[in-house]
């Protein structure tokens, strides 16, 4: 009989085993993800099952913070992983270090193909990346006609800075067809002379983004003069076209956010620039003043003043020129904080009288289609056991029926049931 070991020993032999084993490297696993728990960490716990079988697993925070995708409960996956023990516990887990939903494995793989490709011809480089405008003008937006993203971006760039001007380039954006749209966008807008192009979507599954992993359109968005955000999907959502636009936004309307300021905040910027800008003037001119002063003060201590005379003229003509700059350089100051008021004000208003205007339309219909106006013309509402009588043949002797009008309801009985 051999001697006894511990549990620890024993443990620590079959981790030594299963973790030199080559076979159970690198492995590729599919299954479902159940019990998924992510840890505050940034740690994730789970177990991958399939229908006989299951096994734990668990994927650091260094792993699990490269994944671009929304991991939930009884997601089919296939994972990379290697084989451990969890020496405490005597149980053996997989350390997973990638995670991609079943089905789309070989877009995936198509996708970090094409990634790399691009990576080491240069078009990811900043140095190729330009700058965005701080105050967008003139932005042009592709996208879908019809959809929630061209909403949000135009919504929030018109609460935002209502005096930009705004003109979308209709294209596809899912589907057949929909990369060479793209394309073909991105060349009509690069000739239109715009602060900045948003370029984008909803989000959706990788099939539904895929036109913007297409090389044609990364190569396109590569070429073109203007500067570009790239806007696909959620934040979670990353394509090709993200990393050769000059930026990224996660959203977009966090693209709209990214190319307008807000006017409200601008305005507080403008009054205290116009306050810094007074405070520095007066300061500038009070130390002036005071060097003309202590000038004056050192010339008087001398007994033959005639000798300077003429330089005193001149130092109170200086004073008499920098009152006057100052009175010009406030007064044209307040003007042009006046006009840009203006400016704003017009804008607001007119905003404010278009969207009264459509809403005082749409209460018309309303008013017109209410079945209150039609009981004013005298016509009347007949109906039967809460059923309204559109036809004579419904109705029967002795049956009991409330007809209401416009100021309020009686019963009735048939007595009489005639039909022509």
């Amino acid at each position: 009989m051999s001697n006894p070991i511990s549990v620890s020993l024993i443990n620590r032999y079959i981790k030594d085993v299963l973790e030199k084993d080559y076979k159970l490297k690198n492995l590729k696993i599919i299954g479902e993800i159940s019990n998924l728990k992510m840890h505050q960490s940034g740690h994730w716990y789970f177990t991958l099952k399939d229908e006989y079988s299951r096994v734990s697993a668990i994927m650091f925070s260094s792993y699990s913070s490269r994944v671009k995708i929304k991991i939930q409960e009884g997601m089919k996956v296939i994972v990379s992983a290697n084989v451990g023990v969890y020496e405490q516990g005597g149980t053996y887990q997989l350390y997973v270090t990638e995670i991609i939903p079943q089905g789309i494995g070989s877009l995936y793989i198509e996708f970090e193909k094409l990634k790399k490709i691009l990576f080491e011809e240069g078009l990811f480089d900043d140095s190729h990346k330009a700058k965005i405008p701080s105050f967008c003008q003139k932005i042009g937006v592709i996208t879908a006609p019809k959809g929630a993203a061209v909403r949000d971006i135009i919504t929030t760039i018109k609460r935002r800075w209502p005096v930009a001007e705004i003109i979308l380039i209709p294209a596809l954006v899912q589907g057949e067809g929909a990369a060479l749209s793209i394309v073909e966008a991105l060349d009509i807008a690069d000739k239109m002379n715009f602060d900045v192009i948003i370029c984008g979507r909803g989000g959706g599954s990788i099939e539904d983004l895929w036109p913007f992993n297409e090389e044609i359109v990364a190569r396109k968005i590569y070429e073109v003069k203007t500067p570009i955000i790239s806007a696909v999907g959620h934040e979670i959502d990353y394509t090709i076209s993200d990393f050769v636009a000059d930026l990224r936004a996660p959203t977009p309307t966090a693209a709209a956010e990214i190319v307008t300021p807000n006017q409200f905040e601008f305005s507080q910027l403008l009054l205290q620039t116009k306050r810094n800008l007074v405070s520095s003037f007066y300061n500038k001119t009070d130390l002036l003043n005071k060097n003309i002063q202590n000038i004056k003060k050192i010339n008087a201590l001398n007994s033959v003043d005639s000798l300077y005379i003429n330089k005193r003229l001149y130092l109170d003509n200086i004073q008499t020129s920098i009152s006057k700059l100052k009175e010009i350089f406030f007064n044209k100051l307040v003007s042009s904080l006046k006009e840009k008021k203006i400016v704003l004000n017009n804008n607001f208003f007119k905003i404010y009288n278009e969207k009264n205007h459509y809403l005082e339309n749409y209460i018309s219909k309303i008013d017109l289609l209410s079945p209150l106006k039609v009981f004013s013309r005298g016509y009347a509402k007949v109906s039967k056991n809460n059923i309204i009588v559109t036809s004579v043949k419904s109705i029967k002797e002795n049956d009991i029926l409330k007809i209401s009008f416009n100021d309020g309801n009686i019963d009735t009985k048939v007595i009489n049931k005639k039909e022509e």
